[in-house]
């Protein structure tokens, strides 16, 4: 152990204080965002920690599972958290290899494993796991029924026989889920549930039962809704910037339905089957109606999903600052080493010689062990100018639609898309479009590679980070432009 250490801890509101005081197998907590619900779960596992059954040795030993939809949010965000908040050397260490925190101070000893939900076999791995409780960060983003799974693994350890665990069970935290979804029906008609919220002009605090049960006797599930943040009790706004909701709703790209999610904690409207640029995208305003040519004074763009349907969108800016998606390269059941040979033949047939950068899906730049090299480095090696998005190595949904509504919603039109890119135009038609389900993700389709290239071109070229006109590829082949058909198939 590493000493006395007290924990004093201040809630952002009172309506995450009664989270923290609660007691049932599942406890879930939602509201804006920003409104101190993933500290309040950290808090809450500490608290956990510290009232565990004591082992014949004196120590409070437990062991937790932290989940996250995907690694990338699960170390960008929940890691991130846990690690502001417990002191790394007073509190116990983080071990990277077996992404494990082991939490050590005054009488506890604790897991806390940190895992992600990228792959089936990230799953089945969580569901055989002997654990006291877990946490599910963001937990709309997982599916209701893993949450169950999730729970049965739960009073196992410590051994139930010789200690036993004081609580056991599923703590959660999540901005507002989508109306008509799982977890909806599950807070508006549940079995066995208590929902807890301030009513509607704020002036109390009250729970009810959608099972219309005696509020008095404690659920299995217990949830508590946080207020709007522009609400007069809106909870941790003594630790947010002066007019950061406010700042939120009157943002150019906002929408009534983000609004609804990150501010006022409301239920999301269902995007299942939806175009996902049915609100933006316009064929009579962004599809050009005659060949859009390349202007060799001026960088090209190229924005690059990876995989084994490589998709490349390119495009650029013309002197009157619209940006112009010339031409698009999306291939079936192709590794990269066979690709670029055909990126090369399509570039010089097209382009000749560019200024060239292309931006891609940051995954690409990740060694995942069992090769020596990235998808970035091939491209390196092949002479190709590569970028990571302005925002590095995170690849958030949100930040990429943002960008290709940025220019979809300028006035000029911001963005006009060439009558060849005929994936991509599909794709903005209606081909590309939510799953059908609460997910608020996209379909993984035909469609779904080109337009991540056209969102990672569109991420690069709003950033204004355009490359030097000296920076040509390397050793392009050049020959005659001829009739399409006898050069590749182009």
């Amino acid at each position: 152990m590493t000493g006395s250490l007290d924990i004093i801890y201040q809630s952002p509101g009172p309506i995450a204080s009664a989270f923290a005081r609660c007691e049932t197998p599942w406890q879930l907590i939602v509201g804006p965002f920003g409104s101190g619900k993933s500290i309040a779960c950290i808090m809450k596992i500490l608290r956990l920690c510290a009232t565990q059954n004591f082992s014949p040795d004196g120590i409070r030993r437990s062991r937790w599972a932290v989940v996250r939809n995907t690694n990338q949010q699960l170390t960008d965000t929940t890691l991130k958290s846990w690690r502001e908040w417990i002191i790394e050397g007073r509190m116990g260490e983080w071990h990277e290899v077996r992404r494990t925190w082991v939490l050590k101070f005054n009488d506890i000893e604790a897991e806390i494993m940190f895992r992600a939900l990228d792959k089936p076999e990230d799953k089945a791995k969580l569901l055989s796991m002997e654990l006291t409780g877990a946490w599910v960060n963001e937990f709309r983003e997982v599916p209701l029924d893993l949450m169950g799974d999730l729970y049965d693994r739960t009073r196992r350890f410590p051994n139930p026989k010789r200690v036993g665990s004081n609580w056991y069970g599923i703590i959660g935290d999540t901005n507002a889920p989508v109306e008509g979804g799982d977890y909806y029906k599950m807070f508006e008609h549940g079995m066995d549930l208590s929902v807890t919220r301030y009513n509607s002009d704020y002036s109390r605090i009250v729970t009810t039962r959608p099972d219309d049960r005696d509020v008095s006797e404690a659920p299995f599930t217990s949830v508590f809704w946080q207020p709007s943040g522009v609400s007069p009790v809106a909870e941790n706004i003594k630790n947010m910037a002066p007019g950061y909701y406010e700042d939120m709703i009157r943002k150019p790209n906002t929408s009534p339905d983000g609004v609804n999610v990150s501010v006022h904690a409301k239920y999301a409207t269902s995007l299942s089957g939806i175009a996902v640029f049915k609100n933006s995208y316009e064929p009579d305003i962004h599809e050009s109606t005659t060949r859009l040519e390349f202007n060799p004074e001026v960088p090209l763009l190229a924005g690059m999903d990876f995989g084994r349907d490589p998709s490349l969108a390119f495009g650029q800016f013309n002197q009157k600052g619209q940006f112009q998606i010339l031409r698009e390269l999306c291939m079936n059941n192709m590794s990269l080493s066979r690709f670029l040979p055909e990126l090369k033949r399509f570039i010089s047939y097209e382009f000749g010689a560019p200024t060239l950068a292309i931006c891609g899906d940051p995954a690409g730049d990740n060694n995942n062990g069992l090769v020596d090299s990235t998808a970035y480095k091939m491209m390196r090696d092949a002479g190709y100018q590569m970028i990571l998005p302005p925002n590095g190595r995170s690849n958030r949904l949100a930040d990429r639609l943002s960008a290709v509504e940025y220019f979809l919603c300028s006035r000029i039109p911001g963005m006009l898309i060439d009558p060849s890119c005929e994936l991509i135009i599909r794709a903005f038609r209606g081909g590309y479009k939510y799953k059908k389900d609460e997910s608020p993700t996209p379909v993984k389709d035909q469609y779904s590679h080109p337009m991540d290239a056209v969102q990672y071109l569109c991420q690069y070229a709003a950033s204004g980070r355009l490359p030097n006109m000296n920076n040509a590829i390397d050793n392009p082949i050049v020959f005659s432009r001829g009739p399409a058909d006898r050069v590749m198939g182009y």
